[in-house]
């Protein structure tokens, strides 16, 4: 077979790809676009509803976040996480399932929530790849302490095709309780984290595992997280 009988045969391949194919590609993309465009302009009214109820919840919250201890939400978020606890850490003290006798209640002050905001971090890394997550920040004041502790709720890693997860509630709980932790020297023994507290070593760790469970449903709670951006995100990149 000549090289002309070559050319000739591929060029017609070429024709009949741009034929059949590139228009019809071209029409599903733009199908896809316009309703990704009107599904954002839907989810925009939940957003823009959400966020009234949110400000809302959040100036109710916010002077002492122990208010969400007696709610029925709360304990049932709690309970099922007691149904299904998988004891990330060998250490972490057991909860009670009766809420009332949370060490919580016996604060002298309240738990404040002096801020909440959500964040996105296009480059975080696992030693493996990059990856997008979504995160809410706090900053909380007890007293005389205050710190600032966050928790993801979500990632989206690449792939064929890119997966998104959902961050469990146990994984969020856990990792603000492991920021809650004081620093200390390992050749040291702990001290009290809270000086204002005539509390014990246990009764602090304690302390700090149920305020962990209460933040990271405040946490994720006041976490506004549009799905459609979320979508959309092999276009972003």
């Amino acid at each position: 077979m000549t090289l002309s009988l070559n050319l000739e045969g591929y060029q017609a391949l070429r024709r009949s790809h741009q034929a059949q194919i590139e228009p019809r590609l071209a029409q599903l993309s733009q199908s896809i676009a316009q309703q990704i465009q009107a599904l954002d302009a839907e989810e925009h009214s939940f957003i823009e509803q959400s966020a009234v109820a949110i400000a809302q919840l959040q100036s109710t919250i916010a002077p002492d976040v122990r208010c969400v201890l007696g709610e029925v939400a709360f304990r049932t978020q709690m309970t099922d996480g007691f149904s299904t606890q998988s004891r990330l850490a060998s250490d972490k003290p057991e909860l009670s399932a009766d809420f009332d006798t949370w060490i919580l209640h016996d604060l002298p002050f309240p738990v404040v929530l002096m801020e909440h905001r959500a964040d996105v971090d296009d480059w975080a890394y696992n030693d493996e790849n990059h990856y997008t997550e979504y995160r809410y920040e706090l900053v909380i004041t007890m007293g005389n302490w205050t710190t600032s502790i966050g928790a993801a709720i979500a990632q989206l890693s690449p792939g064929n095709p890119m997966h998104y997860r959902r961050c469990e509630f146990e994984q969020q709980q856990y990792e603000l309780a492991y920021q809650l932790k004081p620093t200390h020297r390992w050749n040291e023994p702990p001290t009290p984290q809270f000086p204002e507290l005539d509390w014990s070593i246990e009764q602090q760790e304690q302390l700090r595992q149920e305020l962990s469970c209460v933040l990271a449903f405040v946490g994720d709670l006041l976490m506004l997280h549009p799905l459609v951006a979320t979508f959309r995100y092999p276009m972003r990149r």
